[in-house]
C-alpha cells in the first residue's frame, strides 16, 4: 500500500514565509497509515517539489505519533 495517495491539487494563491505572494498549487493527499488528510501549498506541480513536500509532512507525522506514545510510557 502507498504511504500516501494524491487526491486533489488546485490552483492557489499563497504568501511564503517572506511575505510574497505566490502562484501556486494545493495539493490535498491521505496519509495512509494514519487514515488522515491533509493539505500543503508548494510553488509547482512537478513531482519533485510535491514528493518532497508530502515526505516531509509524512516524517513529521511519523515522528508525532511516536512523541505521543512516549509521553504515556513510565
Amino acid at each position: 500500500m502507498a504511504d500516501y495517495i494524491i487526491t486533489r491539487t488546485m490552483p492557489t494563491i499563497y504568501v511564503d514565509r517572506s511575505g510574497n505572494p505566490v502562484h501556486g498549487y494545493t495539493i490535498y493527499f491521505d496519509l495512509t497509515e494514519f487514515d488522515e488528510t491533509h493539505y500543503l501549498n508548494v510553488p509547482s506541480l512537478d513531482e519533485a517539489v510535491v514528493k518532497a513536500a508530502i515526505e516531509r509532512l509524512l516524517e513529521q507525522r511519523r515522528k508525532l505519533a511516536t512523541f505521543g506514545g512516549t509521553l504515556t510510557k513510565k
